[in-house]
């Protein structure tokens, strides 16, 4: 079962939530697009794969990794 929040801890993931949807509009902003992928956020010039749906590696421009950050479907 999953154990429910606290108020303060709501507050805390809120005030973070607000933060990383502040970086993303920045990003956006500066007219990059994120692609995320198990290996972290990649800021892409361009489009993230092409009509064949074979990733563009040449478009990212930086990646950015958050240690302890997984990612990947479930």
């Amino acid at each position: 079962m999953v154990r429910k929040l606290n108020e303060q801890e709501e507050k805390k993931l809120q005030s973070i939530n607000k933060r990383i949807l502040k970086c993303a509009k920045d990003i956006a902003d500066m007219g990059f697009n994120v692609y995320l992928n198990s290996a972290g956020l990649s800021i892409i010039d361009s489009d993230s794969h092409d009509k064949d749906s074979q990733p563009l590696y040449d478009n990212v421009i930086m990646t950015i990794r958050v240690q302890g950050w997984d990612g990947g479907d479930w």
